[in-house]
């Protein structure tokens, strides 16, 4: 008797009915699959998915950082509005605006540059936050759109 793998269908059950037209967006900064409706952790996972269950070949083209945008640093979302692209972790992102950037950050584990009163405050609707992860997802439930264009 003989075992084979299986293969991973090349969509899902969910999707079948969908119009083939309709593909995710591999570079959504949040990782949101909109042809499943599922979010995924990180762009490794959510390519992956890409690739195997919608059979989208994903190059690893160079961004071209625009002139034009100021990119963040205190971004909650670590994401990268320059360059659209979004990090994983803080340190990540920093690093990445000091390489490409060239931006003079300050120490965030300097306690003279930490300010916990002022927490993080949404530019949109002043509302305030403690956590940076609850800001990201006010963010992302209330004002996604907004963050999009720019």
């Amino acid at each position: 008797m003989q075992l084979t793998a299986h293969q991973p269908m090349p969509f899902s059950l969910k999707t079948a009915n969908v119009r083939p037209e309709v593909l995710p967006d591999v570079y959504d900064p949040y990782f949101y699959c909109r042809v499943c409706k599922k979010k995924y952790k990180n762009s490794i996972s959510y390519r992956r998915h890409c690739r195997t269950y919608h059979g989208i070949q994903i190059n690893r083209a160079v961004s071209v950082p625009d002139p034009t945008i100021e990119p963040d640093p205190n971004d909650p979302l670590h994401h990268c509005r320059a360059c659209n692209k979004t990090h994983e972790k803080r340190a990540i992102y920093r690093e990445h605006l000091r390489r490409v950037h060239k931006m003079v950050l300050e120490s965030v584990c300097n306690p003279a540059n930490l300010d916990r009163s002022k927490g993080f405050v949404c530019r949109f609707c002043n509302e305030t936050f403690e956590q940076g992860k609850v800001y990201g997802a006010h963010l992302q439930a209330n004002h996604q759109g907004k963050l999009e264009e720019g």
